[in-house]
């Protein structure tokens, strides 16, 4: 065998026994097991230094994600996309509704349009999904030969971002996407009586890409909106046309995406707004799939359905929809001694699609929660004094906006996020891969023997952060550095944690 296919073989080798091998252990369903290949594997997939080698990895990878996609349920929204092609649709629930809306969504690489439309229905509420129909077109096979691709990717290298490799036909793939976007569109509004300015293309990942170069070459004016995550621009060399000028464009990135760097989203924002665009950037503690992050699955709700809408003109964004209260007709309630009151929300603690919210909690000291699938997640927000045990094993935990609150765990599939909280206790006595914790006070961590020794804890403008972990028949508490020190040694900047040990 030549040393070309050896390579490429080995490659693909390693990236297939890692994902088998995480798969038996986690139970994991749903993700591109390309893109996790590639995570598993970076140093074979990066030794793949010529083009044709990059493209057999790619197509191979590609392949085993549309295996994947084949056998989880494929056709749930049908196999048409309304426009002559493949896809997945799901009507608006009010087919009265007076002002519709449609939402275009691209699916990553490997996927489908059906998996599309199930991941907006998770992110969007049933008060938007009830005049919102979703469309999912689904993609070929690009001009390289990858299965389920919108088009060739260039280099596979972890930390770095992507391009389009323009040498094996994306242009040509780019174009034909871009057209397939339009005659969805047009099929979309001429069917259902949707005007374009209420339209929101959406994307993640490869979709993403594909969606941006839309945007990047002219074609969304006149859209509501386009909001995409996880994406990149594919063609980063090109001209943005002024035709972007007021096109809304929201960009949501996790800071730890270990596939597609965050600096994607800053590249692409920077590049719209040059030639005009209105862009929002939301960056969240999270990886690539940032669809199962709670508050970034709530941001994508927001821009597709509320920001990402043209500005209404005298009446309600939806008009089956009461009218909003502004501010101006409504006088402020003032307590005695003039101070208005604080504003109380009702406590929650309800699975809403996927997702647990458990929200609003004041002294509640025996909240459960009971996960049955890998596929929902715990979103613990604004809750004091309260102590919250979770059974099962979520994908993910975020505790957000909290203080003096216990949260104990079994098992987290991916991460635990603790963010903006304070006096917090959290417990794992299972295994959590990744705990993140961003702008808290006063964390402590209790990990089990089982966890920390795989576990990767992330800090970033926190202080008094403690963990604490089994040692023999005692424990060990270890305090998160907070100081740092600076210094230029042998022509470069290190930086390393300051220690007050006697």
């Amino acid at each position: 065998m030549a040393p070309v296919g050896r390579r490429v073989v080995a490659a693909v080798a390693a990236a297939a026994t890692a994902v088998a091998a995480m798969a038996a252990a986690t139970g994991v369903e749903g993700a591109s097991l390309a893109t996790a290949a590639v995570a598993v594997a970076p140093a074979d997939a990066g030794s793949l230094a010529d083009r044709s080698e990059r493209q057999t990895f790619v197509k191979i990878l590609a392949a085993l994600s549309a295996a994947n996609t084949r056998l989880s349920r494929p056709d749930a929204y049908g196999v048409s996309d309304g426009a002559g092609g493949r896809g997945g649709m799901r009507a608006r629930s009010n087919a009265a509704a007076s002002r519709p809306a449609v939402v275009v969504s691209l699916h990553g690489l490997g996927s489908s349009g059906a998996h599309a439309v199930e991941g907006r229905l998770d992110d969007l509420p049933a008060s938007t999904t009830a005049y919102t129909s979703i469309i999912g077109p689904s993609t070929g096979t690009d001009s390289a030969g990858n299965e389920r691709s919108w088009f060739p990717i260039g280099a596979v290298s972890l930390g770095t971002v992507p391009t389009a490799d323009l040498s094996a036909g994306a242009a040509d793939d780019l174009a034909t996407a871009a057209d397939r976007i339009d005659a969805v569109i047009a099929a979309a509004t001429a069917r259902g009586g949707v005007t374009r300015s209420r339209v929101v293309v959406t994307g993640f990942s490869q979709g993403a890409a594909t969606a941006m170069d839309y945007v990047a070459t002219g074609r969304a004016a006149g859209l509501a909106g386009v909001v995409v995550w996880g994406g990149w621009l594919p063609r980063p060399d090109a001209t943005v046309p002024g035709s972007v000028e007021g096109v809304r464009v929201a960009v949501l990135h996790g800071r730890r995406d270990w596939l597609v760097p965050a600096v994607a989203a800053t590249r692409a924002a920077a590049a719209f707004r040059r030639a005009g665009a209105q862009v929002t950037v939301r960056r969240f503690q999270a990886d690539h799939f940032l669809a199962n992050h709670p508050p970034a699955e709530e941001a994508i709700a927001e821009f597709g359905a509320r920001a990402g809408l043209k500005k209404a003109t005298k009446g309600p964004v939806n008009a089956d929809a009461p009218a909003p209260t502004t501010a101006a007709s409504v006088k402020p309630v003032v307590a005695p001694g003039g101070v208005a009151p604080k504003k109380t929300y009702p406590p929650k603690c309800q699975l809403s699609g996927n997702k647990w919210a458990v929200e609003h909690q004041e002294g509640a000291k025996e909240l459960v929660v009971e996960v049955t699938s890998i596929k929902q997640s715990v979103y613990v927000y604004k809750c004091n004094k309260s102590t919250l045990q979770i059974k099962g094993k979520p994908n993910s935990i975020c505790i957000d906006g909290c203080s003096k609150v216990d949260v104990i765990f079994d098992n987290a599939l991916s991460t635990c996020d603790i963010v903006n909280s304070k006096d917090v206790q959290m417990q794992c006595t299972g295994t959590a891969p990744s705990i993140n914790i961003d702008g808290c006070v006063a964390v402590t961590c209790y990990l089990s023997a089982e966890s920390f020794e795989a576990a990767h804890v992330i800090t970033s403008k926190s202080a008094a952060i403690n963990l604490i972990v089994p040692v023999g028949d005692d424990i060990k508490e270890t305090p998160i550095p907070e100081q740092f020190l600076t210094k230029y040694v042998n022509g470069a900047w290190v930086t390393e944690a300051v220690s007050h040990d006697d």
